[in-house]
Parts: structure tokens; C-alpha cells; sequence
């Protein structure tokens, strides 16, 4: 399992377009073979910055992910816009386990 944490930043004046192209990219996401979860959240401290979790089932997954077409879109519609800054990981999983259980 490949779980992905990634912090995207952009001007404040162009979230709007971001988060329509991010939305797009999302929903198109989630419905890929391999791809478990696919979060997208604004930051309310930091301006302008979105934040991204994803949970892959494998490595081929991933790669998978990044070759679609909707990959492509959102690069290409976002690709004129200020990204302030990029960071992400990857974090390989042996196993996930519920933090709270229910008794």
C-alpha cells in the first residue's frame, strides 16, 4: 500500500481555478483501478495551499495515476497559474489498522 501526502501552493487568486481543475482530477481519480482513497482539502491557515492524501494499492498504481489523461488535464489547465511550491511524499504501508475501534 503506498499512501501519498502532498501540499500544493498557489497564489490565493487562482484557488478558484485550481479547485475546479482539482475536482475534475479527483473524481476521475478515484475511479482508477488501485487508487483506495483520494482526499483533497483546502488549508485554512495557509492561503492559497491544498493539501492531497491518497492511498494507493501498489507502486504500479501510483505510476499508473500519473500517465492518465485527467493527469494531463489538470496539468495543462493549471500549468499557466503561480504554484508558490510543491511537496510531496510517498510512504510505503505494510498494513492499516483502525486508530479507535468500536467495542
Amino acid at each position: 500500500m503506498i499512501i501519498v501526502h502532498a501540499e500544493l501552493t498557489y497564489a490565493p487568486t487562482d484557488v478558484p481555478e485550481v479547485a475546479r481543475a482539482m475536482l475534475h482530477l479527483a473524481h476521475a481519480t478515484r475511479r482508477e483501478s488501485g487508487c483506495l482513497q483520494y482526499f483533497v482539502a483546502y488549508d485554512l491557515e495557509t492561503p492559497g495551499c491544498l493539501r492531497l492524501q491518497e492511498v494507493w494499492s501498489d507502486e504500479e498504481a501510483l505510476a499508473a495515476h500519473f500517465k492518465t489523461p485527467h493527469m494531463a488535464d489538470f496539468v495543462r489547465q493549471t500549468s499557466g497559474l503561480v504554484r508558490r511550491s510543491l511537496r510531496a511524499k510517498r510512504y510505503v504501508a505494510s498494513s492499516a489498522l483502525d486508530l479507535f475501534p468500536l467495542r
